[in-house]
């Protein structure tokens, strides 16, 4: 494919690749996409975020704590993954996916084995959130959008929303059939059953690599050659100087923080509203399925309509459902779940795609990993306040007005967004 003009009348992000580079692409490349799903989907990002609103009310009932209070380990976990991940995007793109996830995911394993087995206080408790981190963060949506990005260029967007689509998978699955544990074995079971389900996936990646080994390359990511020429001149500014980078941080942290507050708290929120616990895990895994085909459906739009225009659409969205559960409460909990599902099931794909677009492939890791990092402080911080919010007011109605202004800003942001210096 030849380097567009910049002057073309037809933005290049915009137009559709021929069906037979569409199907070479895939031909060539559908052992990395199914890597990366199964990755993602038993990943930190899957098996870990998407439980801890069911861990909260048990872990605080057993040891007195409130919920501000509980909060603060998954805090933790993110604050320290987002810490990582700008060393975990270099170590890909020095050493290759592969060889960092295969560890990382036995490392999350034995992780969330000590938490259920070693967790005796609040400190504790905390070293144990803190050693998670360490040992999963490179199980993270980083390093498998890494190699998709590097074999994918005609339908990247399709490409990454099919990979990402993973975590939709955990987000449907987690809460609907960890809950019964949960209230079966209590909390302590269900990070063991948590831990059991990151080993199995382990096993089915570290098979399913072989694969990807044969097809496109220990690293899975195409050579540099078929990256995009970046069209600026002179030297590669610092990303805390890059203006692309600093507007992209600051939409991300907005939307994650709104975001994973609803996703995080909204079976507590349920079930203060009076429905039973096993009724609002039902409807927590309404927002998985929401999550796979956003990111599916955002994948195959990224191909074809601009990304900013998309993520307004999605941020929106999300901005009503938070509205609805203000208003309605449990009786608009369901429209809320698809809701709040679609614009998380979208971001991660528009956060990786956007970094793709503003800067190559030798710099993704470091980009995208950095952009994470913000992400997931965001990601963290919103339902933790979220937490102390409730704890001082005694129900959610101001954090959810602030978490939509959040994505009020974050649209607004988006405008702000300068245009890309690679030319695709």
């Amino acid at each position: 494919m030849t380097i567009s003009s910049a002057r073309s009348p037809t933005p290049p992000h915009l137009r559709t690749a021929a069906p037979s580079a569409a199907r070479h692409e895939f031909g060539a490349g559908w052992s990395v996409v199914l890597v990366a799903f199964v990755g993602i989907a038993a990943g930190l990002s899957s098996t870990f975020f998407y439980s801890t609103g069911l861990f909260m009310k048990p872990i605080a009932e057993e040891f007195g704590w409130g919920r501000g209070d509980v909060g603060l380990g998954p805090l933790l976990t993110t604050v320290l993954t987002a810490l990582l991940a700008p060393l975990v995007g270099r170590l890909v793109d020095r050493y290759g996916t592969w060889n960092v996830v295969l560890p990382s995911m036995a490392g999350l394993s034995a992780g969330l084995f000590l938490i259920a087995f070693a967790t005796q206080g609040f400190t504790s408790y905390l070293l144990l959130m803190g050693l998670l981190a360490l040992l999963g963060a490179g199980t993270t949506p980083l390093p498998f959008t890494r190699a998709v990005v590097g074999a994918f260029r005609a339908h990247r967007g399709l490409a990454l929303g099919l990979a990402i689509s993973g975590s939709g998978v955990g987000a449907a699955l987690v809460p609907m059939f960890l809950t019964p544990y949960i209230l079966e074995l209590g909390w302590r079971g269900g990070y063991m059953i948590l831990a059991a389900v990151v080993a199995a996936g382990l096993v089915v990646v570290l098979t399913l690599v072989l694969v990807a080994r044969l097809s496109v390359g220990p690293s899975a990511a195409a050579p540099l050659a078929h990256q995009p020429a970046d069209l600026s001149s002179g030297r590669e500014t610092p990303l805390l100087r890059d203006r692309a980078f600093l507007v992209l941080s600051a939409i991300f942290f907005l939307a994650a923080s709104a975001i994973m507050t609803v996703i995080i708290h909204f079976v507590p929120m349920l079930t203060d509203a009076g429905m039973t616990p096993a009724r609002a895990g039902a409807l927590a895994g309404t927002i998985g399925a929401a999550v796979i085909v956003g990111r599916i459906v955002a994948g195959f739009l990224l191909d074809r309509v601009r990304a900013e225009a998309l993520a307004a659409v999605l941020f929106l969205s999300v901005a009503v459902a938070m509205l609805l559960l203000l208003i309605g409460g449990a009786d608009l909990a369901l429209a809320a779940a698809i809701a709040a599902g679609l614009g998380v099931g979208a971001e991660i794909d528009l956060m990786a795609y956007l970094a793709a677009r503003h800067f190559p492939l030798r710099r993704y890791g470091a980009a995208y990993g950095a952009l994470y990092a913000i992400f997931l402080v965001g990601a963290s911080l919103g339902p933790t306040v979220t937490g102390y919010l409730f704890d001082f007011t005694g129900d959610y109605r101001l954090a959810l007005i602030l978490c939509a202004a959040s994505l009020g800003g974050a649209t607004m942001l988006l405008t702000a967004i300068p245009k890309p210096r690679l030319a695709i």
